[in-house]
């Protein structure tokens, strides 16, 4: 019975007699309800669902032009015709939400059941199956609930492991650039910024102040320090760098120093550079001055070897030093010089050495910008018996700057630097200022550039110098802070 016209109902017979000879005409396949097989197919419009001819419904079209599909159900039109799944469809594999037809048979397409549009590492994604919104990546595995690994130097590709998530680094794409080694549990990003008017040359000496001992006391960090690393971005690959401690280790105000890696522009800062620390069997780190500094010698190889004497008589020593086995000691005065054999060239420049004399007029000194020449050329400081004061010698010819006192005493050890910047001067002792009492001394043009040197005068027998180190020098210096942990 079919309702057709004003409701009336029309029953419609569909006889096929059995007849001897040819059958009579069949009824249109396309018109009617008609049955239907392998044998007897159905017009335009209409398909064959259930051994019944039955008419499109809007929206389906015919499944035919999957690879390897075993079905002949409909899928829905939005269907991609790579994919074979519609794009609504969080939930199902191979059928379309409206579809009238029984479930596609088992998992056809080598494709795998679909656990959730967009769930990024989940098992669904094979050879297509990943809608627009599911991560571009290949599933190397299980399921797991940690994030997507982009970290390229800790051992993984693909999607990141159940177990990342328990190292710090996570292999989280939001935490910054790559993790330098999971072996240390935190890092801190560095902020650097550069406050003079002038460009921050490559190889300046800076410092990073930070809190050590909270770092110890929370568990985090070694109280010896040796698992403090610097690791510098500037050439966009992490690269471990020198780094030493010149203040004590697990202290609120422990300073660690290294070496810039790249320049820095006048006024700008620069944050590719990282502090890690929490890796309680950490090896031994590198940690030599001599690539922290642009010059370091404290002697503890038993030699002068890096030096060249220039005049009188300098040996090594043991009998005076402040730390370690070796110091460099001066028998003779009267103007006696020694320099390093490195040819060193540098402009502004901080020169510090420590420094003690036996006795006598207490005039001995620490020189810079000395010229590469056997005459004494260059700006000095010098502790003498009634001041300290800050000079220069020009082919040969001494004269004062500026002087201060008190005077040195005999038999102290003192840290004494010279710092020298464009055509300005000044003396710091024990990290005070002492020559002039406060801003800068000029020095006149005579040198722009040159190497160090030590140099004796009166020294009453003796004068010893330890741990010499020159490093670059701006004003206003640069500054360091250690941002948020990670």
């Amino acid at each position: 019975m079919r309702r057709v016209g004003n409701g009336l109902l029309l029953a419609l017979a569909v006889v096929v007699p059995v007849m001897i000879g040819c059958p009579a005409a069949l009824p249109d396949p396309g018109t009617v309800e008609f049955a239907c097989d392998e044998n007897v197919d159905c017009t335009a419009g209409w398909h064959c669902v259930d051994r019944r001819c039955r008419p499109d419904d809007a929206g389906l079209s015919r499944d035919a032009a999957q690879p390897g599909d075993s079905n002949g159900g409909e899928i829905d039109h939005r269907d991609a015709a790579s994919a074979h799944v519609d794009a609504g469809d969080a939930s199902q594999p191979d059928i379309a939400a409206g579809d009238r037809a029984l479930a596609d048979r088992a998992p056809d397409d080598a494709l795998r059941r679909d656990a959730g549009v967009g769930d990024g590492p989940s098992p669904d994604v094979a050879s297509g199956d990943h809608t627009a919104a599911d991560r571009p990546i290949v599933d190397a595995g299980a399921p797991d609930a940690s994030a997507f690994d982009t970290q390229v130097a800790d051992g993984n590709s693909g999607d990141a492991t159940a177990a990342d998530a328990s190292v710090p680094d996570a292999n989280r794409p939001d935490t910054g650039p790559v993790w330098w080694d999971r072996s240390y549990g935190h890092r801190r990003q560095i902020s650097l910024r550069n406050r003079s008017a002038s460009p921050l040359p490559a190889g300046y000496s800076v410092a990073l102040p930070f809190d050590h001992a909270a770092l110890v006391s929370s568990g985090k960090a070694r109280s010896d320090g040796n698992d403090v690393r610097i690791v510098s971005l500037t050439t966009g690959i992490p690269v471990e760098i020198d780094r030493v401690a010149e203040t004590a280790w697990n202290t609120a105000t422990t300073a660690i120093w290294f070496r810039t890696q790249a320049d820095v522009t006048a006024s700008a800062g620069d944050d590719r550079y990282y502090v890690y620390y929490g890796n309680p069997t950490a090896p031994a780190a590198p940690s030599d001055r001599r690539h922290v500094y642009l010059f370091w010698d404290d002697f503890e190889d038993g030699s002068i070897d890096d030096w060249t004497v220039m005049s009188g008589s300098w040996s090594i020593a043991t009998d005076q030093k402040v730390s370690g086995s070796y110091s460099l000691k001066a028998t003779t005065g009267n103007r006696s010089w020694i320099r390093p054999t490195a040819a060193l060239d540098y402009d502004d420049v901080e020169m510090e050495a420590l420094m003690r004399v036996l006795g006598g007029g207490e005039d001995w000194s620490i020189v810079a910008r000395v010229q590469p020449t056997t005459a004494r050329n260059w700006y000095e400081a010098n502790p003498e018996g009634y001041d300290w004061a800050l000079g220069k010698a020009v082919n040969g010819a001494f004269s004062y700057l500026a002087n201060a006192t008190p005077a040195p005493q005999a038999g102290v050890w003192y840290r004494v630097a010279l710092r020298l910047i464009d055509a300005r001067g000044k003396i710091m002792v024990d990290g005070s200022q002492r020559v002039p009492a406060s801003g800068y001394t000029n020095l006149g043009n005579d040198f722009a550039s040159g190497s160090i040197a030590c140099k004796t005068f009166d020294i009453g027998g003796a004068a010893w110098f330890d741990d010499v180190k020159l490093r670059r020098f701006r004003d206003p210096e640069p500054t360091t802070a250690a941002g948020p942990e990670e």
